[in-house]
């Protein structure tokens, strides 16, 4: 749903129509991954399949336990509009310390691990390190850029009334359950719904940057079957800079 779109369904809506300029203030860019026909190749943007394309002479990264696995690689040229919060191009790959064998926890700063490769026309395809193989066949990835709401009052702390915060939430999640699974995640927006009872958010300073739902064909599996929260600070992500990560699941 774009801003017109979502104009056109405030109209049909009631107490949620009578803030529209409220919801429209709020809404956030949310770009979706979803599944594409097209075969995942060399410096394109795909999910699984454990190999991950690195600079040539790269070596794999690891955290203390061990090897990370490879979750998924975004080609910032694909996706199909601008999005000031990212670079515009540019490959972003995401790794997780998910092996049975590490004492990592998901909210462990090193839990997940993201590389921003600027240049990345000389890449090659790496297989993973034995105990990194985990994550099912690789699939290639296709973008719809469009927009998001909070998924619980507790993501914001500026309702104009109180029966506008969980009116919005209840009107959004219908919309919501509509195309949940299509998707396998997404980046930006909202956190994602999950069983937190909290607001998963560090800080005013920084943003969701992925939010990875629990896919079993993908062997996609987090806390409680909830989505895997990748925060980064805002400042940050514009120029590609990803050393400091936060995550949550659940």
């Amino acid at each position: 749903m774009n801003l017109d779109e979502l104009d056109v369904a405030l109209e049909r809506a009631a107490i949620v129509g009578a803030h529209r300029n409220y919801v429209a203030a709020v809404s956030r860019p949310r770009v979706e991954l979803l599944p594409s026909s097209m075969p995942a190749s060399l410096g394109r943007s795909r999910i699984g399949g454990g190999a991950a394309d690195l600079p040539r002479g790269a070596t794999w990264p690891c955290h203390p336990g061990g090897p990370y696995r490879f979750l998924l690689q975004v080609n910032l040229a694909e996706l199909p509009a601008r999005i000031d919060a990212l670079p515009r191009e540019g490959l972003v790959a995401f790794f997780v310390a998910d092996d049975e064998e590490t004492e990592l926890f998901w909210q462990d700063p090193n839990y997940v691990h993201a590389l921003y490769l600027r240049d990345h026309n000389g890449l090659q395809t790496v297989a993973p390190p034995t105990g990194a193989t985990r994550g099912g066949d690789a699939h290639a990835l296709r973008f719809e850029v469009g927009m998001d709401l909070p998924h619980d009052a507790c993501q914001r702390t500026d309702w104009p009334s109180p029966e506008l915060a969980g009116a919005l939430v209840e009107w959004w999640r219908e919309r919501e359950r509509a195309t949940v699974a299509a998707r396998w995640g997404y980046l930006l927006g909202y956190p994602a719904v999950s069983t937190l009872a909290y607001d998963p958010t560090p800080g005013p300073e920084w943003t969701p940057l992925l939010s990875l739902d629990t896919v079993d064909s993908l062997e996609l599996w987090w806390h409680d079957v909830g989505p895997l929260h990748v925060f980064g600070r805002r400042d940050r992500l514009r120029v590609g800079d990803l050393s400091e990560l936060a995550p949550d699941s659940g």
